[in-house]
């Protein structure tokens, strides 16, 4: 079974929610479960694989420029004094 993340089932159940629950109503578990199960069979079926856009260099360098301390204030309002 593979590994999900919030970061990635939130979006899911979201569309999820939006697509196939949305004006909804069901009189019991199996058919809201019947509805879920035929929806991930649609979901399923529109897969595509991601497919990397950039080389792996341009993006670990990007990283590791987003990761280095600023030594610029964040809001240009809001400066330092000694």
């Amino acid at each position: 079974m593979a590994t999900v993340s919030a970061r990635t089932a939130s979006p899911w159940f979201s569309v999820l929610s939006r697509k196939a629950l949305t004006n909804s109503s069901f009189t019991s578990v199996a058919g809201l479960e019947t509805r879920i199960d035929r929806w991930v069979l649609h979901w399923n079926d529109g897969t595509k694989p991601f497919v990397w856009t950039k080389p792996a260099d341009e993006i670990l360098d990007k990283v590791a420029r987003g990761q280095a301390p600023s030594t610029a204030s964040p809001n240009p309002r809001h400066t330092t004094t000694t």
